[in-house]
């Protein structure tokens, strides 16, 4: 969107009995917004309009947000929990990635195929860049695994690269492809500290409560 269409759309809301115009939102935040808010700001004065927000967003940019004078709000996201594509872009480490579907294998039909009891209801078929790595996800104790097929309640796990194999009823932890959609599809997420549960808290945001 141009400067000049940010002031059209604007006027629109203003002039609208239960709307208010609050200020600008944009994404990623890069300081290429500066040219573009200080643009918009001066457009929007002339017609009486004060920006008094701008909202900025964008996990890969979050620790340079101070860098942004322009910016007044960062918008919470991927960095909330992290997933695997924060591990792979270096914007975070293993250690904190907060969110992790936690699974049960529940066959082995070969020495190099085990089945998982989550599917795309919970992993998403959400896929990363080969550069990140392959499959629906990061098995955490066996990185060298692979989830090459999603069911809708199931996954189809290839561990031909594995040294080591889990079991049948051995449970194991995934770091989501794309931790967004992921949280989008459960109810509740339970938080916990060194494996005691510490509290159970819904996923108010997903539009059916």
């Amino acid at each position: 969107m141009e400067p000049a269409e940010a002031r059209l759309l604007a006027e629109k809301v203003a002039s609208q009995p239960f709307l208010t115009f609050e200020g600008l939102l944009t994404y990623p935040a890069s300081p290429a917004i500066g040219p573009f808010v200080d643009e918009a700001k001066g457009l929007l004065a002339e017609v009486g309009l004060e920006v008094r927000t701008v909202s900025a967003g964008g996990t890969p940019n979050m620790w340079r947000a101070h860098e942004l004078p322009h910016v007044t709000e960062y918008r919470a996201g991927t960095y909330v929990y992290h997933d695997r594509k924060s591990l792979a872009g270096g914007e975070a480490a293993l250690g904190e990635v907060a969110l992790r579907v936690h699974v049960t294998l529940v066959s082995r039909p070969t020495e190099d195929r085990g089945v998982i009891d989550a599917g795309s209801k919970v992993l998403t078929s959400d896929l990363v860049p080969p550069s990140m790595g392959r499959g629906y996800g990061l098995v955490v104790e066996y990185p060298d695994a692979v989830v090459t097929e999603l069911s809708e309640e199931h996954g189809v796990v290839d561990l031909s690269a594995c040294a080591r194999r889990p079991r049948i009823g051995e449970r194991l932890t995934l770091v989501p492809n794309h931790v967004c959609p992921v949280s989008n599809l459960v109810d509740d997420v339970v938080l916990h500290r060194g494996g005691v549960v510490e509290a159970v808290v819904p996923v108010a945001a997903r539009g059916k409560r």
